[in-house]
């Protein structure tokens, strides 16, 4: 509804418009915009309200009214329209240019558009900012959530430069807002879109359908995911109807039970969730979900939704919001949800300003750098934009190692970051090409006891840590791609059915091991047992009917990876612990129907097991390029390992060995001193240079008999055996 620029022809034009917007207010419309000058102010209502919004204006004047829009096609006309959410987007953007960016992120099935606003106090600049947003009503008969979206645009831009905290807010944030992912069910009042899909269950999933691809998938579901790798979002939410909480990943877990799944970052999430169920006290209060939040499977188990697809491929943390119990309740109640939802959603937006963010570049260039940045100990990976090369990392309070990497980089860790409450702990880091090890590198001899000369090249601004082992062979490695056609001994089987191997199909080579032939209500497990710690890697594929017939494998009676449908061949790894393991790939069947090959296979299975033991030699001054070791032990499958240590108490990654060296015992050379196996004028200069002295002397220094002192007796056997050239046996 506008509020046209008729009251110019008023001298009270003023206080007319101020009178008015009181009234206004009273009776759930928004004044958004003034203008004092043009005379003229720009006022949303819901149509419930148009009547006494009409006598309202009357009696201020006769001030006319202009630009209701409906839309016949809809007869819910208590809420906005399709029609008339893209004009409110279109007019916030042209009330505030320089606050907001209008964008059409796709279409619809039936062509409709998926349009965004963009709020931002550098709107159109690249900026250290984590990028935030809200996405609402991908199940188009939950209405609640595209009016809660409009009245916070609204409130944000309204608000700016006048409350510090939305100030703070644009300032600091890169906020996304979404009102409408399925316009096309919203119009039908549909919870699906317009071929009939269930948008929440469409998205890549890890054990369902783990191809992150858009290939398949519905439009409205592509255009989501296409934005969303076209940008580098922390913090996400999708807005529903139909129960009141906030609900966190995951949605799903191997076996898709109904129990307690959490994420790397269960800590993170519940935080978050609970900074929004607080704020509303409906929610925080609702009898069936204790302050208002639930973990996702734990409440029913969901493969192919949104939060789950942005946690396990989009590094993006994201939760459901479940606003009313009622789906698509009354107008008239909105005022009430936007009351118990606004604190809510600003609270929720400000957590992505928690934990830990800074700035990565090159360190030659000073370039922003595209990087990945890992929290140790957590699965969860955040992104550097190649733009400003910002991260920003959600934490809750506590000390964490940090690690940055990118390609062709040294990998840095930076131990011990303390994250405080308030504003992120800031880290910036530069990163550089890795140190190279020239000698020894493979291949080398070294004698016991002999000083050799470790040599590297590495940045000058970093000190260097080192160790050796003696034991590089230490681990031991299998790999069965079943190309002799037979299923090795190491294997055993259970169920109703051995498993073969077949050349039907290989991820490498031409062979790979399949389930044995099975029927409805049975099972065929290959069982392999092994000695921890070790790494396990192999390749999959699986054709089968889909959520019914399975290929899981299992560790220890834990499943890790549950697989049905049409899998293409895909590659799995995880690791274990010290102890004995034991291993199962199974092929399950239900009681009924048959699809595909009905099968799984699996290929090129690698067992990397044991560990090695590296001794420190020590650490070097700031710019060293070399280090002097004399091998203490003998061996013949030794390696050097060593990594930079930089100025910000971070350190690199370690630089091996590429392959082994020996180490051999010290051919006996009496009178060598300083250990190159030739008796002559070098080592005559040693012992003269330290002749006299008296105590503490070593062989390094001259001591050729070891009684600690060089003198005559030293001289004695360096002259008895000058010109000897020392062979090793």
């Amino acid at each position: 509804m506008l509020l046209a620029d008729h009251a110019a022809e008023h001298p009270e034009a003023d206080a007319l418009i101020a009178e008015t917007a009181e009234v206004l207010l009273d009776h759930g419309a928004s004044v958004n915009h003034v203008d004092h000058a043009g005379r003229s102010a720009l006022t949303y209502a819901l149509e419930w309200g148009w009547e006494q919004t009409a006598k309202a204006l009357e009696e201020c004047g006769g001030i006319s009214l202009g630009g209701f829009r409906d839309e016949p096609e809809i007869t819910r006309s208590s809420y906005r329209t399709y029609a008339q959410i893209e004009q409110f987007l279109t007019d916030m953007h042209a009330m505030y240019p320089a606050l907001t960016e209008r964008s059409v992120l796709g279409t619809s099935v039936l062509g409709r558009n998926i349009s965004a606003i963009r709020i931002s106090s550098d709107v159109g600049v690249p900026a250290d900012k984590p990028q935030v947003r809200y996405i609402s009503t991908m199940h188009g008969d939950e209405t609640v959530g595209n009016e809660m979206c409009l009245f916070l645009i609204e409130h944000l831009l309204s608000n700016y430069g006048s409350d510090p905290r939305i100030t703070s807010m644009v300032d600091g944030l890169d906020i996304w807002i979404v009102p409408l992912m399925n316009p096309d069910g919203y119009v039908a009042l549909t919870r699906s879109n317009a071929n009939g899909v269930d948008l929440n269950r469409n998205f890549p999933d890890p054990y369902t359908s783990p191809n992150n691809s858009t290939a398949g998938r519905q439009p409205e579901t592509a255009v989501i995911m296409n934005w969303s790798w076209a940008h580098n979002f922390v913090l996400s939410a999708n807005i529903h109807t139909g129960a009141l909480v906030v609900n966190y990943p995951f949605d799903n877990n191997p076996s898709g039970s109904s129990i307690y799944t959490p994420t790397p970052d269960d800590d993170v999430m519940v935080a978050l969730s609970l900074s929004y169920s607080e704020q509303n006290l409906p929610m925080y209060n609702n009898p069936s979900f204790p302050q208002g939040i639930t973990n996702g499977a734990d409440w029913y188990s969901i493969s192919g939704g949104m939060q789950d697809w942005n946690y396990h491929y989009n590094n993006c943390m994201e939760v459901t919001l479940e606003l009313s119990n009622v789906k698509n309740p009354p107008a008239s109640t909105i005022p009430g949800f936007w009351n118990d939802n606004r604190e809510s959603m600003l609270a929720y937006l400000e957590g992505a300003l928690m934990g830990v963010r800074g700035i990565i570049t090159d360190a030659v260039s000073d370039a922003p750098l595209a990087a990945a940045v890992d929290v140790l100990g957590r699965d969860f990976t955040v992104k550097a934009g190649t733009d400003v090369g910002n991260y920003h990392r959600i934490l809750l309070p506590g000390s964490y190692d940090l690690q940055f990497s990118s390609p062709g980089y040294d990998t840095l860790t930076v131990p011990g970051v303390a994250v405080s409450t308030g504003d992120a702990t800031r880290v910036d880091v530069a990163l550089g090409a890795p140190p190279e090890l020239l000698t020894p590198n493979g291949g080398e001899m070294l004698s016991q006891g002999v000083a050799s000369e470790i040599l590297w090249t590495g940045p000058s601004h970093a000190a260097y840590e080192l160790e050796w082992t003696q034991d590089a062979d230490a681990l031991q490695a299998t790999n069965h791609g079943f190309e002799d056609g037979v299923i090795p001994p190491v294997y055993s089987f259970a169920g109703n059915a051995g498993w073969i191997t077949t050349t039907a199909t290989a991820n490498s080579g031409s062979h790979s091991a399949r389930a044995g032939v099975i029927t409805h209500n049975q099972s065929s497990t290959l069982i392999r047992t092994i000695e921890g710690p070790a790494d396990i890697s192999f390749a999959y594929r699986v054709s089968s009917e889909a959520n019914y017939d399975f290929f899981r494998f299992s560790v220890g009676g834990t499943t890790l990876l549950s697989r049905s449908g049409n899998v293409a061949w895909t590659s799995f790894s995880t690791s274990v612990g010290p102890g004995t393991h034991e291993l199962r790939w199974s092929y399950t069947k239900d009681f009924s129907v048959s699809v595909g090959s009905d099968t799984a296979w699996i290929d090129d299975v690698v067992i990397v097991s044991g560990s090695t033991d590296w001794e420190p030699l020590g650490q070097t001054a700031v710019g060293a390029q070399s280090f002097s070791w004399s091998p203490s032990g003998t061996s013949e499958n030794a390696k050097i390992r060593f990594r930079a240590l930089y100025p910000n108490d971070g350190y690199g990654g370690w630089v091996e060995s590429a392959d082994a060296f020996s180490i051999v015992p010290a051919p006996d050379c009496p009178g060598d001193i300083n250990g190159d196996f030739v008796v002559d004028l070098n080592d005559f200069v040693i012992l003269a240079g330290n002749f006299g002295t008296t105590a503490g002397a070593t062989l390094s220094q001259g001591d050729l008999n070891g009684d600690g002192a060089v003198d005559l007796n030293d001289f004695v056997i360096l002259a008895g055996n000058f010109g000897t050239v020392c062979v090793s046996d």
